[in-house]
């Protein structure tokens, strides 16, 4: 049982800090990882989920919605074609709701066109892939619009591209 004595330098938000990051950052790796097995992708999820979780707690608007552009990446990793959709869809909302632009947006369309594409909506894939390299050109960075670039062109589009 914890004391007031345990706990007194403990602060939550920190805590929530810490291991958002940490498991945002784990999770990324074990995204750019060439080959995973099952339990590797269960545990991904899991990050990835957990990650979301700590970010809701402390994040901002950005944090949130990179956190569902994550959960939407690990699913179409592992092939789960509904999850991905919904977490491309929360992470569209998100962008909406809280007027994100720029490099945010560009990444929010692009998990729109690849969700749909694993899904085959042909038509909706075609109209936000369409958005997304527009949105490209509005990237102020160039170091940005350099790393979307290559995560636009990287990675299956599921016979859509």
């Amino acid at each position: 049982m914890a004391t007031e004595r345990d706990t007194e330098d403990f602060d939550i938000a920190e805590a929530h800090h810490h291991f958002a990051t940490e498991l945002y950052n784990m999770v990324w790796d074990m995204l750019d990882r060439t080959q995973r097995d099952r339990v590797q992708d269960e545990l991904m999820i899991h990050a990835a989920h957990a990650a979301a979780f700590h970010w809701s707690q402390v994040g901002e608007p950005e944090h949130l919605q990179r956190s569902q552009w994550q959960l939407t990446r690990v699913y179409l990793m592992v092939g789960e074609k509904a999850q991905a959709l919904h977490y491309a869809r929360r992470c569209f909302e998100i962008t909406q709701e809280q007027r994100l632009g720029d490099f945010d947006l560009a990444f929010a369309l692009e998990a729109m066109a690849r969700a749909n594409a694993m899904s085959g909506n042909r038509l909706e894939f075609e109209q936000y892939y369409v958005l997304a390299n527009k949105a490209a050109d509005q990237i102020v960075d160039e170091n940005d619009k350099n790393l979307f670039l290559a995560e636009l062109e990287n990675g299956s589009w599921f016979g859509m591209k």
